[in-house]
């Protein structure tokens, strides 16, 4: 009777079957290794025993036609091949056994088992001696020991992965995904199929599981380069920089001489803010000359991180010269023009650009961002028509059309807007952008059912790909039970003595960088902004959950390690002597991390109207992380647990602490300054509240162009308003059907 697969693992299967065959049990073995043959007919493993019990029971011939699907399946298994061969003897087959032994040398079979077929092929007899096909000497000289089917054998046949690379080749990712892990289960071992399976996670965008594919093929061999370059190229799309460094720098360390590791390691060296270290590299190349192009523009880019702007438009020059035909240097010139609100400067490179490859959709589009940025819209309009003819599935001409010249519901525009919404060409990506923009026309225009639907559906399509996980309420109840002000006066002498920087912390549309912009105005204070990365340098890459689980094991040193390295990304941002460095990446989640590194660092709270958080975020379109705000339930967690996570900071930390809400940063700005300059002690001027206006993004209107665009620097500014001070009660009645509690924004514990 045949043994089902279905309740036991293959491998489970084959060693019962094995367990049988030892206890004589033939029949039970037959039917466990039947059931995997059930599954997988052509399983090399459970083939080959099938045969070695054949030939124990002295079926010879059906034994014949078990191992040569064994070896069809698998030919690297040199096993395979000796057994096929003895049975072809015993079976009176000699001709045929000859052509196998010759084909089982051109295969590459190793010596001990060529020796072992060539002793049944051409026997030497003596005196006494019996043939091969003596039928009392058959058991000994062909019955096999059964394999076990897990890594005895460590390397899969060379054809399998001639086969899974064509498959990779064509693109056929899905279904090289599905065989490599067939083949990994068969050999485990094999790091060649954790690497394949590995580029086709990466190109899939399955960075997590691609990641673990290439770390499980450097542990099984650590000097293939390639293993090492693809982590390295797998951390670095994962943010984690410092892995990538470390992983590169390995990967040198087995080819000194291979240039092309430079350009890779000085970019994550940047990304991690080691900006000195990166120019290093970038410096090295140019003395190599190698990727000369790619060399000066970084070295640019490093300059113009460090405000060394003049610097800067002499690399981004420099490689203009070298390579006056390729667009991307004058990319990154215009972008700097930009940010120096040089406007003309930047159309003058966006327009050398659009004479050499006049379809660059890229170039279209931020060419119409700077004149709207310069305060010309109505020259934005022809080339957002260039573009839209040149890319009539991107969203982002709308967008930018929304700026330039403002269309209502019943415009061709927004019809032509529609249409992009369920365009099966378009991706989800740029639909869910369509559903934004087409959402905050409704919203000007005071349609809320039609923009709280349009919203919904926006969010929707994001949400497929980008899920949070609910939970976030009951972490943060573990956390203020964990971290409370015992946990830190015990750590406190384990952090820095410095009373810097200045950390602005709350959730996204809480005012954050409305209130940077405030407390910047004062000659004390330099604007960091929100860094990117910069929450990836922490441990367990500023995961809430994680540094609470190891809250207890942080040590001295790597608290100074890491303070160390935010210190060195903050000073690098800006070339300002100021006393205080602001920067709003701290969350409530993790606040106890810079807390403890930083104890005596003043920290600003930012809060807001819950019903106004949940409406601004759920119509903003996040680029990137926020995923709780896609769906409805989760950000209801989410404020509700920073709320409660800010009250117990407020009590709990050890820093001086202040609370800013964003009606009275909205509202009174100079009582509001006034309060910032007693709490921090910095100099202030009363006018500095009175001149303060907010960036175009920090309204709460459709997701603005240049948050999507990487040219966000300087975003056009705009007068303060209070007219989104109680949009959330205005949308409050279609939020609650999506809300499971009675009492949002609260929890009865």
């Amino acid at each position: 009777m045949t043994t089902s697969t279905s309740a036991l693992s293959v491998k489970e299967s084959l060693r019962k079957a094995l367990e049988h065959f030892q206890g004589g049990d033939f029949q039970a073995a037959l039917g466990c290794y039947q059931g995997v043959l059930a599954s997988d007919p052509e399983h090399p493993t459970a083939n080959h025993n099938v045969g070695a019990i054949a030939l124990k029971l002295n079926r010879p011939m059906d034994a014949l036609g078990y191992f040569n699907r064994a070896l069809k399946g698998d030919p690297g298994n040199d096993q395979h091949w000796v057994s096929l061969v003895q049975t072809l003897v015993v079976t009176n087959q000699s001709k045929l056994a000859e052509t196998m032994l010759e084909q089982a040398k051109k295969h590459g079979v190793a010596e001990e088992a060529i020796g072992r077929i060539e002793a049944v092929v051409h026997p030497i007899h003596t005196i006494g001696t019996k043939t091969p096909s003596d039928k009392e000497n058959q058991d000994e000289l062909v019955l096999p020991e059964l394999e076990l089917g897990t890594q005895e054998h460590r390397f899969a046949p060379e054809q399998q992965l001639k086969d899974l690379r064509r498959l990779v080749t064509k693109n056929r990712l899905n279904k090289a995904e599905k065989k490599a892990r067939e083949i990994i289960e068969r050999y485990p071992s094999d790091p060649r199929f954790h690497e394949i399976l590995g580029h086709c996670l990466f190109m899939k965008e399955h960075y997590d599981q691609a990641c673990q594919s290439f770390e499980t093929a450097v542990s099984l061999d650590a000097d293939k380069l390639s293993y090492l370059q693809n982590l390295a190229k797998t951390y670095a799309a994962q943010s984690k920089y410092d892995l990538a460094v470390a992983a590169y720098k390995r990967a040198q360390t087995l080819a000194p001489d291979n240039t092309a590791l430079l350009l890779p390691l000085g970019n994550a060296l940047y990304e991690c803010f080691r900006l000195e270290d990166a120019m290093g590299i970038y410096e090295n190349m140019l003395k190599q000359n190698i990727q000369t192009l790619q060399a000066l523009i970084q070295l640019g880019v490093c300059h113009q991180k460090q405000h060394r702007y003049e610097d800067a438009k002499r690399f981004f020059n420099s490689a203009i010269q070298l390579a006056p035909n390729d667009p991307t240097p004058y990319s990154y010139l215009a972008a700097l023009m930009i940010q120096l609100n040089e406007y003309q400067s930047a159309i003058d490179a966006f327009d050398t650009i659009l004479a050499k490859v006049p379809d660059n959709v890229t170039s279209l589009q931020s060419l119409a961002l700077t004149y709207i940025r310069m305060g010309a819209p109505e020259k934005a309009v022809a080339p957002l028509r260039r573009a839209m003819a040149a890319a009539p599935t991107s969203a982002m001409n709308y967008q930018l059309l929304a700026d330039a010249a403002p269309f209502g519901s019943d415009s061709d525009a927004f019809k032509a807007l529609l249409k992009l919404t369920e365009s099966a060409q378009a991706s989800d990506h740029e639909r869910a952008v369509a559903q934004f923009v087409a959402g905050g026309i409704y919203f000007e225009e005071k349609n809320d059912e039609a923009a709280f639907a349009t919203y919904h559906q926006g969010n929707a399509l994001v949400h497929k790909d980008r899920q949070a996980k609910p939970g976030m309420y009951n972490t943060a109840k573990k956390i203020t039970r964990t971290m409370d002000r015992r946990f830190f006066n015990i750590r406190r002498p384990m952090g820095s003595a410095l009373d810097q920087p200045l950390f602005i912390s709350g959730m996204p549309r809480s005012g954050k960088s409305l209130l940077e912009k405030l407390v910047a105005q004062s000659p004390d204070v330099s604007a960091a902004r929100e860094l990117k990365n910069l929450q990836d340098m922490l441990p367990g890459r500023g995961d809430g959950v994680y540094l609470l689980n190891h809250a207890q094991s942080i040590t001295r040193r790597e608290l100074t390690q890491n303070s160390q390295s935010l210190l060195r990304a903050l000073q690098g941002s800006t070339s300002s002597k100021a006393r205080y460095i602001s920067e709003t990446t701290p969350k409530n989640t993790i606040m106890s991390y810079y807390a403890q590194m930083f104890p005596n660092a003043p920290v600003i709270f930012c809060d807001r109207d819950p019903w106004d958080l949940m409406a601004t975020c759920y119509f903003k379109y996040f680029a990137s992380a926020h995923n709780y705000s896609f769906a409805i339930a989760t950000l209801e967690e989410q404020i509700t647990a920073e709320k409660m996570l800010m009250a117990h900071w407020l009590e709990a930390l050890p820093n001086p602490c202040l609370k800013i809400t964003y009606e009275d940063l909205v509202r009174t700005p100079r009582q509001v300054g006034r309060q910032l300059a007693d709490f921090l002690g910095i100099s202030w001027e009363d006018s500095y509240g009175d001149s303060l206006q907010a960036d175009s993004d920090s309204l709460d209107t459709v997701p603005q162009a240049h948050a999507i665009l990487s040219l966000d620097h300087n975003a056009a500014p705009v007068p303060l308003s209070d007219e989104f001070i109680g949009v959330g009660e205005r949308f409050k009645e279609y939020f609650l059907p999506y809300i499971s509690t009675e009492t949002p924004f609260t929890r009865q514990d």
